[in-house]
């Protein structure tokens, strides 16, 4: 998406009209599209507009979404640290730690945030592989 400032109205109205529609009817196929979705230039409007539709969905989709959105681009790398808080996915811990060392400030930031904002049970690394199982708390809405 190009940054908040070359948007067009339109555009920006579209984008809304997608993500209202996302809330009102879940489809875990729109996730990948809003996670991927952020640049250098999303601004906290749209962060939180793709919140959204984060929260309207199955949380397990939401964090396997989340998992592959911090092995993407920085700027996925952050935004993914910042949702994953924000949706209590301390399993993820495993994969945001390394990010403490990323050479990317902002990057650096977003983990060690996430990791300071982690209850200390989700303290031990879990691994990729862990990630996958079920988890008790199946819908974030």
């Amino acid at each position: 998406m190009p940054p908040d400032v070359a948007l067009t109205s339109e555009q920006c109205k579209a984008f809304v009209a997608a993500v209202r529609y996302f809330v009102a009817h879940p489809d875990p196929r729109c996730l990948p599209l809003f996670v991927g979705v952020v640049g250098p230039g999303t601004g906290l409007g749209m962060y939180e507009e793709i919140s959204l539709v984060l929260w309207s969905h199955d949380r397990r989709q939401v964090t396997a979404c989340l998992r592959v959105g911090l092995e993407g681009s920085d700027t996925e790398k952050y935004r993914c640290c910042w949702w994953a808080a924000d949706i209590d996915a301390w399993e993820l811990a495993g994969l945001v730690r390394p990010l403490v060392d990323h050479p990317d400030v902002d990057v650096q930031e977003a983990a060690l945030a996430f990791l300071e904002l982690a209850p200390k049970a989700a303290e031990p690394l879990i691994g990729p592989s862990d990630l996958n199982k079920n988890d008790e708390s199946s819908h974030l809405a």
